[in-house]
């Protein structure tokens, strides 16, 4: 910083040389005060060789045949200053951070920029009637400030120039989007914290937490092996990442927990952050890229609630899913199936820690249909007319099949042939085949005819 400053006042004192015409000449004015300038300045590409023309001894550079220089405006159209120049002096330089003084390569040692940070000298001076009263402030796009010195100071100690150090990166990249993925611990895990005085349960107000000992922390994996952003860590390697609980609809808290009181994770919903950096992010400026303001976060494993960047440090507070425990399914809300009629039931899935409901299948259950027994007569059929019968269903005794049983038929007799008609009128019966019948028959008939015969010539003869 020493050397720095050194060369500040180098500079300073150039300028003061240039302007001494100036100067004398605004011995009494009044000044307006500048507050505020607003710098852009662009770096050369990534290669660009930076040199001078040697003008003294080896160590005495031409600062005004630098080439190239650093591309610097104001732009403000009203801020009253410009960057100075004349014929003589260019008071912009690139300067090399590694021994603090004028970057300058000669053709035998040419050095390319790129890959790392340089500094950029600019001088800015006031028009006539205004001055830097006090170190105003600086804002610049395309690089940090990292110093601003007092340039040229009149005889009433009015700054009426100054000397801004500005950080610049070649190589920046605007990093427009992340992709990591989050993976929360187990529910039922049991989230601590070490290094307290007293048991304090869950984010007691006005209590500071020793957020790098909470146990266990969010799981942040980088899913780009080539991005230019990781977790930032702190001197100890630990990432700053925290589980969080909501305190209400727009505030968070640090989620602790002290043995007497444990929380385990799950059965709620749970909050992480995390903190990226772009890589190389520390002072004064990244070695290769920088956050956008508007950047697209894809999170695998949670949902970004809101994400904040300072500079080249990104704040990521996530809504994130909890692996749970998956217990065995269980059967609800079952209706039984009936005979015509479809039943149903759900299939849930509980965790096993926490009794959150998992999932959720509703299923439904072929009707069953009918168990018949067997056909009973209920009606016996007659000549002419139907009987019925029917059977039952053994799930339902409500439902009853009916089905009709023919009715009965009269018998036919046979119509006598001519020769039966003949003979003698006595129906026909099958007597015919036995013989010993019919002769007693007539021996009987005989002898009722010889009786009889005896009977009438008795009575003659009296």
């Amino acid at each position: 910083m020493k050397s720095r400053k050194i060369l500040g006042i180098l500079l300073a004192m150039l300028l003061v040389i240039s302007l001494l015409p100036m100067t004398a000449l605004a011995d009494e004015e009044d000044y307006t005060n500048i507050d505020e300038v607003n710098l852009e300045i662009t770096a050369p590409k990534e290669g660009t060789v930076v040199t001078a023309e040697l003008i003294g001894g080896e160590e005495e550079y031409d600062w005004d045949t630098q080439s190239p220089k650093p591309d610097v405006n104001i732009t403000d159209s009203d801020s009253h200053c410009h960057i100075y120049e004349d014929e003589e002096i260019n008071a912009r330089y690139w300067v090399d951070p590694e021994n603090e003084s004028l970057y300058v390569n000669s053709e035998e040692d040419p050095y390319m920029m790129g890959g790392e940070t340089y500094y950029a000298y600019v001088s800015i001076y006031a028009e006539e009637g205004y001055a830097f009263l006090d170190e105003p402030i600086v804002n610049v796009t395309g690089g940090e400030v990292y110093d601003v010195i007092p340039g040229v100071v009149n005889e009433d100690d009015v700054i009426i120039s100054i000397v801004v150090i500005i950080a610049v990166n070649v190589k920046e990249e605007i990093i427009e989007s992340v992709d990591v993925t989050i993976t929360a611990p187990k529910c039922g895990t049991v989230v601590t914290a070490d290094g307290y005085d007293e048991p304090i349960v869950r984010g007691k107000p006005g209590v500071h937490y020793y957020a790098d000992t909470q146990s266990p922390k969010p799981e942040i994996t980088i899913n780009d092996s080539d991005a230019l952003y990781d977790l930032l860590t702190d001197e100890d390697g630990d990432a700053y990442s925290y589980w969080l609980e909501k305190k209400d609809e727009e505030s968070y808290e640090l989620y602790v927990n002290w043995e007497e009181h444990p929380c385990m994770v799950g059965g709620e919903t749970v909050y992480a952050e995390f903190v990226l950096a772009a890589k190389g992010a520390h002072f004064p400026m990244p070695e290769k890229a920088g956050f956008g303001e508007e950047i697209e976060i894809n999170l695998t494993g949670g949902t970004v609630v809101d994400y904040m960047v300072e500079g080249n440090i990104l704040f990521v507070l996530a809504e994130v899913e909890v692996e749970h425990i998956e217990g065995e399914p269980v059967t609800e809300n079952v209706v039984d199936p009936l005979c015509l009629e479809d039943g149903s039931h759900e299939n849930v899935v509980y965790c096993d820690a926490c009794g959150a409901e998992l999932s959720r299948e509703p299923v439904v259950d072929d009707q069953l249909g009918h168990d018949w027994g067997e056909w009973t007569v209920v009606k016996e059929p007659q000549v002419g007319v139907a009987g019925e019968e029917q059977r039952i269903c053994k799930r339902d005794p409500s439902h009853v099949e009916t089905r009709e049983i023919a009715p009965l038929e009269e018998e036919e007799t046979e119509k006598p042939t001519e020769k039966e008609t003949e003979k003698d009128d006595n129906p026909q019966t099958n007597d015919n085949n036995n013989m010993w019948m019919w002769i007693a028959f007539m021996g009987v008939a005989a002898l009722g005819i010889a009786g009889s015969a005896v009977y009438d010539k008795k009575r003659k003869k009296d």
